[in-house]
């Protein structure tokens, strides 16, 4: 069962202003990540057994993430579901 919370039509507008500010806020820190970003990268392996057990498995470099763009990532897609949020999900508030 979901419970009901009252709220009032002036908590809900600061509520709308602060998910606007925080969307506005991790688009600036995706754009000085993205701006800041170096070339550094951590690869991402697998080891895949080629023998019976026990015998030592080549590791394989699949491929690298970017750290920067990973954060970067991260921060834009705050953002856009806090404007979500402020802006066509604000009414699931009320509901």
């Amino acid at each position: 069962m979901v419970s009901k919370v009252q709220i009032s039509d002036a908590e809900f507008s600061r509520l709308r202003t602060y998910n606007w500010g925080m969307g506005a806020l991790h688009l600036f820190q995706a754009v000085v990540i993205v701006l800041l970003a170096t070339d550094f990268a951590l690869p991402v392996t697998a080891a895949f057994l080629e023998g019976p057990p026990g015998t030592p498995s080549a590791t394989t470099t699949l491929f690298e993430v970017s750290i920067g763009w990973g954060v970067a990532a991260f921060l834009l897609l705050s953002a856009l579901f806090h404007f979500i949020v402020a802006s066509v999900g604000a009414s699931r508030y009320r509901d």
